[in-house]
């Protein structure tokens, strides 16, 4: 079945465990490391580490992941770009997508402003005010974890 254009259901399922383990293990092993290298004894030690360093710990697991991904990809000899349908957009096509991201923030920010609660949650605001580094916390979860998330759907989707 390896012959195919894509992967059928079984293969899918094995895959997706597969990327899924990886990932969850190079979460666990980036918090394993940063833990060896506090000393400090904490109350909450795991939760100040994670929300510290959410960033690295994204952007170490989605870069794992992506790469597996990767690798199943080339074990299909595809081209990546072939197999992952990926097209450059028409103009009017990005500009409609921008202009409603635009619409739906301010929306989004009036609706917050009027009713402060709806979005409100501590794990936002920690991670936010306990990053190490805001640069690695936007490069781990604004760019590299919805780029891995949307690279596994479309592998397996496929």
């Amino acid at each position: 079945m390896i012959d195919s254009k894509y992967w059928n259901l079984s293969y899918t399922l094995a895959i997706s465990f597969i990327v899924l383990v990886v990932f969850a293990i190079a979460q666990s092993l980036v918090v394993i490391l940063l833990k060896s290298q506090n000393t400090q004894v904490l109350p909450n030690v795991y939760e100040t580490l994670v929300y510290s360093n959410l960033g690295l710990i994204s952007s170490m697991s989605s870069t794992l992941g992506l790469l597996a991904l990767l690798f199943f990809i080339k074990i299909k000899n595809k081209d990546i770009k072939e197999y992952l349908n990926l097209i450059i957009p028409k103009t009017s096509h990005f500009l409609l997508f921008l202009f409603t991201s635009f619409f739906l923030m301010f929306f989004m920010e009036q609706l917050t402003h009027y009713n402060p609660v709806i979005f409100e949650t501590d794990f936002v605001f920690k991670s936010y005010k306990q990053a190490a580094s805001l640069s690695v916390l936007y490069l781990g979860v604004v760019f590299l974890g919805p780029l891995f998330e949307e690279v596994l759907f479309k592998t397996l989707m496929n």
